[in-house]
């Protein structure tokens, strides 16, 4: 029998060098949570490297310059996940990889591909893939696969066909450093950067605009509430200001006559629009979990979000509403105004919450578990 021990770390605290392949690492969540994994794992001791084909993160510069980022092939069509199957090969060779993970399934297909020696693994961010007779028989997962929430779960298993005891549920964390109150003089230059009137009532809508992030609710939503609401409201909505979404939501809010109740940032920090705001809303359609909902516990305001992915790892924290349930969501603005959330102590109890589970810390933990007992059944497989 073959004795492969030299293949497993000595320790559990043993540094491991990790290659993270993607796509692309994007400008928006899934961006963001590759570059904090990295951060993370990187400050925990192990080296890792990011290779994908492009990256808006900036990775391996100034702060994450201890991150090695190499750039490979669009992975969109067969040709460049061939190419990016044997740059990934060479990659692992040269600098003694032990573990690949692979966040899409373009990238998961090409480690798959690769034929490596090491062992990957898979997260799944979003539960709008495809999931027809070609597309699963090209899902690959490796030897352990991730979802970033229970609800993502259940998609992976019914929808990408991938075995439930091979999926670990592990909620994205962010870095809580980022997320500290505003000082006066902050809150103050940006109340007036965004106009807001003295004593208002300031919602927060944070994301792109997209037919999914469901931004129409919103502005039927005020349109129905009493005048007197209205008087007291601005909602805040980030996101550029371009595209036919965007264009649509404008000429929607001229129609009902509340154009007066929004403003649009443009592209802005988490920090800065939940910073001046009294709630976050996130009507979304379809969600793998929300981290801007996390973002806000961790800045303790509250939460009134969709019933979809990530709901069920934040319930008890936040209120949670039908994305297509326009009085529901008029009564909770309505309630909002009028008197608050009506649980006082739920951001408290919320960012208490966060900083037990949602932390960058924690979910870089949790995934190192995963990446070891995938080096370990690897190992197994070889026996």
């Amino acid at each position: 029998m073959k004795n492969n021990s030299a293949d497993l770390p000595s320790s559990e605290n043993e540094a491991l060098r990790i290659l993270i392949a993607t796509e692309n690492v994007t400008a928006g969540g899934e961006g963001v949570h590759i570059r904090t994994l990295a951060r993370t794992l990187t400050a925990m001791g192990n080296t890792v490297y990011v290779c994908a084909g492009s990256n808006s993160q900036e990775l391996g510069t100034g702060p994450d310059g201890d991150i090695k980022f190499v750039r490979i092939a669009p992975g969109h069509h067969l040709s460049g996940i061939l190419r990016n199957a044997s740059e990934i090969r060479r990659l692992v060779k040269e600098n003694r990889i032990d573990i690949v993970h692979c966040h899409g399934r373009g990238s998961a297909f090409a480690v798959h591909l690769a034929h490596l020696k090491v062992p990957y693994v898979y997260t799944c961010h979003t539960m709008s893939l495809q999931t027809d007779f070609f597309h699963r028989a090209i899902t690959k997962y490796g030897c352990e696969a991730i979802a970033v929430s229970s609800a993502c779960r259940e998609f992976m298993e019914k929808g990408l066909g991938i075995p439930e005891n091979k999926i670990t549920v592990i909620p994205n964390g962010i870095d809580q450093s980022a997320f500290t109150p505003l000082s006066g003089t902050e809150k103050q230059a940006l109340r007036k950067k965004y106009r807001l009137p003295e004593g208002c009532f300031t919602a927060a809508v944070h994301g792109r605009f997209d037919v999914r992030k469901n931004h129409r609710l919103i502005a039927e939503a005020v349109k129905a509430l009493p005048e007197e609401d209205r008087k007291k409201l601005v909602v805040l909505c980030s996101g550029w200001r371009s595209g036919p979404c965007y264009e649509e939501f404008v000429q929607t809010l001229r129609k009902y006559g509340i154009s007066g109740n929004f403003r649009f940032t443009g592209w802005t920090s988490s920090r800065s629009i939940l910073g001046v705001s009294d709630v976050l809303l996130a009507p979304s359609l379809v969600e793998s979990f929300l981290m801007t909902a996390v973002e806000a516990f961790f800045m303790k305001v509250p939460v009134i979000r969709s019933v979809t992915g990530g709901y069920e790892e934040m319930k008890d924290i936040c209120i949670g509403l039908p994305a297509s349930d326009i009085h529901a969501w008029t009564a909770a603005l309505h309630g909002c105004i009028v008197g608050g959330t009506g649980d006082g102590n739920m951001c408290g109890r919320a960012y208490e919450k966060a900083c037990r589970e949602f932390t960058a810390e924690v979910m870089a933990a949790r995934t190192l578990k995963v990446y070891k007992k995938a080096i370990a059944e690897n190992v197994r497989r070889k026996v």
